[in-house]
């Protein structure tokens, strides 16, 4: 097993997936409801994402590494609640982004759509020093000494817009993307939360009202995180000074209100 790969399966253990198998109890073989899931995972453009550590959480399964195809499977999966969770810094090429999606596991499960998981860019540094105007167009204000990194983390902020049409499968039902953004480093804290307007967007007029989600990756599903409104030059905002903002950092996305 490589480096790369040996760091991913002990990531994969924090998330509850351990190599050698066998989610059985005490038994350590392999039970009757164990199954499989399989699935691609490509980047924006479209190509595979190759090297990235695929797991499922709370299971004794048997993570994965993506081929080059960009094809995945995860065995010694129980069936039931899952969650399918990946792990950005693995991957060969570059850094793409860690997502989780919830799914019912059962038997044989294979993810007929690609996953798309784009690759990140350095964006900036999140130290309050100024407002910070990122490549994708995002624009962030942050008091300075607001942003809390997570562990082994820092403030450089480091992002990839994505079609909202392409998004991973973690969109709760009656909510239409707007727009888009995987965040990095997932997990970091705003306190207080900062002000971000979006580039300007398709489908809101200006004074619309728009609400703000954000990846909870315990749950794999997307979370109402703020409210705001479409300004003047059609971009999407929440601030604290209005009572919105955005607390956490991770995948960072915008629907319309009447979309809730």
């Amino acid at each position: 097993m490589t480096g790369r790969a040996l760091r991913g399966a002990a990531l994969a253990a924090l998330a509850g997936c351990r190599p050698g198998g066998g989610g059985g109890g005490d038994s350590g073989g392999a039970s009757a409801d164990e199954g499989t899931v399989s699935g691609i995972v490509l980047d924006a453009d479209g190509a595979p994402v190759v090297g990235l550590v695929v797991t499922v959480s709370g299971e004794f399964c048997i993570p994965d590494e993506t081929d080059a195809a960009g094809a995945f499977t995860v065995t010694g999966v129980g069936a039931g609640p899952r969650r399918l969770v990946t792990y950005g810094e693995t991957a060969d090429a570059g850094r793409v982004a860690s997502l989780a999606f919830a799914f019912a596991a059962g038997g044989e499960v294979v993810f007929d759509e690609p996953i798309h998981d784009p690759f990140l860019v350095e964006a900036g540094q999140l130290d309050g020093a100024a407002p910070l105007v990122t490549p994708g167009g995002l624009e962030w204000t942050v008091e300075p000494g607001a942003f809390d990194p997570p562990p082994f983390g820092d403030a450089t902020l480091w992002e990839a817009r994505l079609d909202p049409a392409l998004a991973p499968p973690f969109v709760p039902d009656g909510v239409r993307l707007l727009d888009l953004f995987a965040l990095e480093p997932a997990g970091g804290a705003f306190d207080p939360p900062a002000a971000v307007r979006f580039p300007p967007v398709e489908g809101a007029a200006p004074g619309d009202a728009v609400r703000f989600y954000v990846l909870d990756l315990d749950a794999g599903t997307l979370v109402e995180a703020a409210e705001g409104r479409v300004d003047e030059a059609g971009r999407p905002a929440t601030s604290p000074a209005d009572g919105g903002g955005i607390s956490t950092l991770g995948w960072l996305a915008v629907a319309a209100e009447e979309e809730r």
